[in-house]
């Protein structure tokens, strides 16, 4: 976990007042006293901040996101990726792997490091890619807390689908306590229902990418960490099956966690009739069924962690036909107001969305005083009207991306402040 060096600036403190603060599990009615971390009393010379009538939360800590350095800056770069996370409540980022070119070496991750410990407005930390010779590489980067396999082809080019070298990596992982995050999705079907759907359009996407490819991959990956006891992550599962395998796995005890996305939460493969390509991601959406036992596993602690896989892409590669358009959609900037207004539609507790987006992920990846607004952690928070009513335009969003597959959706609870370090980053 590092900061920018853009935060790294003296503070004199701050006094949140009359706002509802939620620590130590639920929401308290009590001033937050700040400085780059949380204090018992308030700093000398420390500012007031009147909260009345807000939320105080936890910063969230999105674990998967893809802000495209090096090699495709025309479509979101540390900058702005940073700058809409903070937009969205989002304080720590855990950038992903498959850049051009990929982060597979210790070279090519101080070279991402130097650009987001200069241009980053949030905390970040970045994941190590798994490809098919570099296992002595991962193992000289400094302060590793995880590396991703891709065991079914997405963006770039770190598909990993030979069962030898995905048990190489579950021993490497083992073997030095790091964290195996998976996308998984089984390439040898993805590439055998690509010949049965010919179809130029995305809603075959759903069939290609069927819950098949997810669940069969998924047994693949759960023997796997069963033989050897691997911190295994599953990244956005997406449907009822491979759910249940994960259900499974952690009914035993096993160190298996999950984390679902945004965008399988609130949208269907019904969408894409609507979205086109704008609704094409990795894995696909699902049924109906499916966001239901989604939404059930959200509730009930099955999934561990809420992350948007932000993959932004221009509105002009969106607009090519499905075969040549990439996959992927932005997410940062919606993903706590979708969760806010899920809050106030009772669909889910204010508890879990915070389990889920801000504690959970601190501790599955081992950030020490992270995700929590108790005496000693950073100060990492958003403050957040829980009353405000707005409509999702992608065209104000700090994203290069400016558009979104949540366009126009009517919510009910927005960040209006967001503060990394005890330093305020965004103001509504």
């Amino acid at each position: 976990m590092e900061n920018s060096k853009l935060l790294k600036v003296k503070n004199t403190g701050l006094v949140l007042e009359n706002a509802r603060v939620y620590t130590q599990g639920k929401m308290r009615r009590q001033a937050l006293y700040v400085d780059t971390h949380v204090r018992s009393e308030p700093a000398k010379n420390a500012e007031s901040m009147d909260c009345k009538g807000m939320w105080v939360l936890p910063g969230f800590i999105d674990a998967h996101v893809h802000f495209r350095v090096p090699g495709a800056e025309h479509k979101e770069d540390w900058k702005t990726g940073s700058m809409a996370a903070a937009h969205g409540g989002i304080t720590t980022v855990m950038d992903m792997p498959n850049t051009h070119p990929s982060t597979t070496s210790l070279a090519g991750w101080e070279q991402k490091r130097a650009v987001a410990q200069r241009d980053s407005v949030v905390n970040y930390a970045l994941h190590f890619g798994a490809a098919k010779d570099n296992f002595e590489e991962a193992l000289k980067v400094p302060g590793l807390h995880s590396i991703k396999m891709y065991m079914g082809s997405s963006t770039g080019n770190l598909l990993v689908d030979s069962e030898p070298l995905w048990e190489k990596w579950f021993e490497l992982c083992q073997r030095n306590n790091l964290v195996l995050v998976v996308h998984a999705e089984y390439e040898a079907l993805i590439q055998d229902h690509s010949k049965s759907f010919t179809e130029n359009h995305a809603r075959v996407h759903s069939k290609i990418r069927d819950s098949e490819v997810e669940t069969t991959a998924l047994e693949k990956a759960l023997a796997l960490q069963a033989r050897m006891g691997t911190k295994l992550h599953v990244a956005h599962v997406s449907s009822k099956e491979g759910l249940g395998l994960v259900r499974e796995a952690k009914s035993n005890g096993r160190q298996v966690t999950c984390e679902v996305c945004p965008h399988h939460l609130f949208l269907t493969e019904k969408d894409t009739e609507r979205l086109g390509n704008l609704a094409k991601m990795n894995p696909s959406l699902k049924g109906k069924e499916d966001v239901k036992a989604l939404w059930k596993g959200l509730r009930d602690g099955t999934i561990d962690c809420v992350a948007t896989d932000h993959a932004p892409h221009t509105l002009e590669e969106k607009s090519k036909p499905y075969s040549e358009a990439p996959s992927g959609v932005p997410g940062v900037e919606t993903m706590l107001p979708l969760l806010l207004n899920a809050v106030h539609e009772e669909k889910i507790s204010l508890e879990r969305v915070v389990q889920c987006a801000s504690k959970n992920p601190a501790r599955i990846f081992g950030f020490e005083k992270k995700g929590a607004l108790e005496e000693g952690c950073a100060a990492d928070a958003g403050i957040v009207n829980p009353k405000k009513k707005w409509t999702v335009m992608g065209a104000q969003f700090y994203s290069k991306s400016k558009w979104t597959p949540f366009e126009g959706f009517k919510l009910t609870g927005a960040v209006t402040r967001t503060f990394v370090n005890g330093k305020e980053v965004f103001h509504d």
